[in-house]
């Protein structure tokens, strides 16, 4: 199978081998240069792909790199060992199942890589196997020699893997240590050379990342390394927002990074960069946003969305499991012809509906809309003791009335969003009302007005209180008719929107 790494290093050499002259003038003036060994992908926010396999391809770059810079890497010919020789012997003669093609894109695994690593090297035998590598495993000889050296380590428990395929981040540790590159720390630090959306500092491989993939010029002082300049990346992102794969990161030029795990009013960056809203359907506003204007600032776009949460007063969630929020307050009540009392910014479309019902031929009554926590407060008690009366335990009793009537701080009455209606010639609030034709007018048209039938029958489940085909709620235009057509409750629309 290694046929065409073969051909590959041995044009190579022909093509970019170091000259014994130059080595007397790099020695001479201390000052050396590594290239890249492995780079990573391009793009506006480019990726090393750490965890990714390592190619054939790839492998044979890398092997390149190790000829033009490594002093002590023995030229292959003769002086290459009796088993190396057998291995390249056998690379020749083709590839799996007799293919001879060079397969560039076919992952390596771990003993393999070290076998191309090792091949240029005296093999050493004082080294110890890994629990898990065989004296009969093919590269046994090399991982031992590798192990000699200090080029591989095993695990916590001890072990090589072999067999697994190799990942570019360990491919890179491996190779730094082969050719002795040692990053500079410092320099890296102050420099942030490069940047990969998937690696940053905190990433324990950062540094052997930046070594390989970050062309640089050093000179040695005391054997360390010491970085002199490195060659830019081609293009620095420029401050901004980027869709990449579905989802946006922004790329903050001052920090010469994109912004992770940070919180903002409305926004909310994950570690590894991923930007969101607050809720999904902030979130799905935010994806709108960016996409008609994907030029907009991080400030910009945290004040739109800012400005449309306040906006979105009509659509605040209030259940069993979501209460009022402490201290909240309807702005303004605006009383109806009955003397209840509903959010000014409700009348009118509670109006327009009542009016609507009635131009249709049918008698529509408000008989409940806003209460304070005190009428919520007396309401649940009375049927608490409703159940008690039955033989309820009280912890029974209460479940059972806020399936029924909301507990205090946990009803949409006390928003001032919601009014129970019934047909005027049969006020009783029972199950009834869903057959009156004032009730299906309403049902069928509350979505133009803006309401929607609360609590439907197939959702208590979602919702937690039972069926009421009385009870219409607030949400606007826009929400009422989706949750309307789509045969939903609000509970559903949130979470998805």
């Amino acid at each position: 199978m290694w046929k065409h790494i073969f051909f590959i290093l041995a044009l190579v050499m022909l093509l970019s081998g170091v000259s014994a002259a130059a080595a007397d003038e790099a020695d001479a003036t201390d000052s050396r240069q590594h290239t890249a060994c492995l780079s990573g992908s391009g793009g506006p926010l480019p990726v090393f792909s750490p965890a990714g396999e390592l190619t054939r391809a790839d492998a044979a770059g890398m092997l390149r790199v190790l000829l033009n810079e490594s002093e002590e890497a023995v030229i292959l010919h003769d002086k290459i060992s009796d088993q190396c020789n057998a291995w390249f012997t056998q690379m020749i003669q083709g590839g799996p199942e007799g293919e001879a093609d060079f397969q560039p894109e076919e992952p390596l695994t771990r003993a393999e890589f070290i076998r191309c690593l090792t091949c240029f090297f005296p093999l050493r035998t004082d080294g110890e196997l890994f629990v898990d590598v065989a004296e009969t495993h093919a590269d046994a000889p090399f991982i031992r020699s590798a192990e000699a050296c200090g080029w591989v380590q095993g695990d916590e428990n001890g072990c090589f893997r072999p067999d697994d395929r190799i990942t570019r981040v360990e491919a890179v540790v491996m190779f730094n240590r082969v050719t002795g590159r040692v990053p500079d720390r410092t320099y890296i630090d102050q420099t942030r050379p490069f940047f990969y959306r998937d690696v940053t500092p905190a990433n324990w491989y950062y540094y052997e990342v930046m070594e390989a993939a970050v062309p640089h010029e050093f000179h040695s002082v005391d054997g360390a390394e010491q970085w002199d300049s490195h060659l830019p990346q081609p293009s620095e992102p420029e401050t901004g927002f980027y869709l990449i794969d579905e989802q946006f990161y922004y790329y903050d030029g001052e920090k010469q990074d994109i912004l992770r795990n940070e919180t903002y009013e409305i926004l909310r960056f994950s570690a590894s960069g991923q930007c969101f809203a607050e809720s999904p359907r902030m979130n799905t506003k935010m994806r709108k946003m960016l996409a008609e204007e994907p030029d907009l600032t991080l400030i910009d776009l945290e004040e739109r969305l800012a400005e449309s949460a306040a906006a979105e007063w009509s659509l605040i969630l209030i259940n069993g499991s979501n209460s009022l929020p402490e201290g909240f307050a309807v702005p303004e009540l605006s009383t109806l012809d009955n003397g209840y009392q509903i959010d000014s910014r409700v009348y009118p479309a509670l109006q327009s509906m009542l009016e609507g019902a009635r131009a249709a031929g049918y008698h529509p009554m408000v008989c409940s809309a806003y209460r304070t926590d005190d009428k919520q407060t007396t309401l649940h008690r009375q049927k608490v003791n409703y159940y008690l009366s039955r033989g309820y335990s009280r912890d029974r009793a209460a479940e059972a009335a806020a399936f029924w009537v909301a507990r205090p701080g946990t009803s949409e009455h006390q928003a001032g969003l919601a009014a129970d209606i019934v047909d005027s010639g049969y006020p009783v609030l029972n199950r009834s009302q869903e057959n009156r034709p004032v009730q299906k007018w309403l049902m069928e048209h509350c979505a133009e007005y803006g309401f929607i039938l609360r609590y439907p029958t197939t959702k208590s489940d979602l919702t937690g209180v039972g069926y009421e085909p009385w009870h219409y709620r607030y949400v606007g235009i826009e929400a009422a008719e989706e949750i309307m057509s789509r045969g939903i409750c609000l509970e559903e629309y949130l979470g998805e929107s």
